[in-house]
């Protein structure tokens, strides 16, 4: 081989290098949001479940206690209050009379409780144990599930040009980094919300606020069967993606290192 020749192919192989270097950065940044996002859902659900959140919504319908035996001596004063007129002593006394003879009757049904809608009810049943809205809770998912998907798409094409790169230059290490590659794009067809185009079929991990409300709503009190595939649609997903993530990474670190070796850099 020729001193051009090899010159070269060392030009070549330090641009290789450069540009490993490039993406393994972005790798590993991409890598860490994707861990973060990921965590920030997770507390996210088990704040919810746990009923910890303190929900402030004033749109939302409130319980209304409606008591059955309203003593009509309080409704007549009231009226009276409101009216600014003087009520006679008789009639005040007839009122007292009618209420004592009907205490008997209505023990039973002291106070009517109207509910409020199944989905409203899971909002106004959270806790008021932290200082965090539901609001603040719906924000934090919007923005996590933004940013999950940003970062995992840009995982898997990152870790698509490492595998062009390593096939262009021969670095070696192609059995890492394509298992690295499939990996994530186990990942990113996991994270995909496939719930919101094949309902009741498949569901991806991430998930809208009023679909984690609802959900959980609509959990309380049903079936065995339905509470585990509530925890396994939101932590049991999870820890799957979270788990192929990692070893998607520890690929491509493999990888990298198993390049600098065979270029003689480690």
């Amino acid at each position: 081989m020729s001193e051009e020749q090899r010159r070269e192919e060392l030009i070549g192989t330090t641009d290789c290098l450069e540009a490993i270097g490039v993406f393994k950065s972005w790798k590993n940044f991409l890598f860490v949001v994707a861990v973060i996002c990921l965590v920030l859902l997770q507390i996210c659900f088990w704040l919810i479940d746990a009923n910890v959140i303190r929900s402030e919504d004033a749109n939302a319908p409130q319980q209304t206690a409606v008591s059955v035996k309203s003593a009509p001596v309080a409704a007549i004063i009231e009226l009276a209050a409101k009216t600014e007129v003087d009520v006679p002593q008789d009639v005040v006394a007839k009122a007292a009379a009618q209420s004592k003879s009907s205490e008997a009757s209505s023990e039973s049904a002291d106070t009517l409780i109207v509910e409020p809608n199944q989905a409203a009810a899971g909002k106004m049943e959270l806790g008021r144990v932290l200082h965090i809205k539901f609001e603040h809770i719906a924000w934090a998912i919007r923005v996590c599930n933004y940013l999950l998907i940003f970062a995992v798409t840009l995982y898997c094409l990152i870790l698509l040009f490492c595998l062009k790169i390593s096939l262009l230059g021969r670095l070696g290490g192609l059995n890492h980094i394509s298992r690295a590659f499939l990996l994530s794009l186990i990942v990113l067809v996991l994270v995909l919300p496939w719930q919101k185009f094949f309902g009741g079929i498949v569901a991806g991990l991430i998930y809208t606020p009023s679909e984690l409300i609802d959900t959980h709503a609509n959990i309380q009190g049903d079936k065995i069967i339905n509470i585990a595939l509530y925890y396994l649609r939101f932590c049991g997903l999870w820890v799957v993606v979270m788990a192929v993530l990692i070893f998607a990474q520890v690929r491509s670190i493999r990888w990298a290192k198993a390049t600098l070796r065979r270029l003689g850099v480690m």
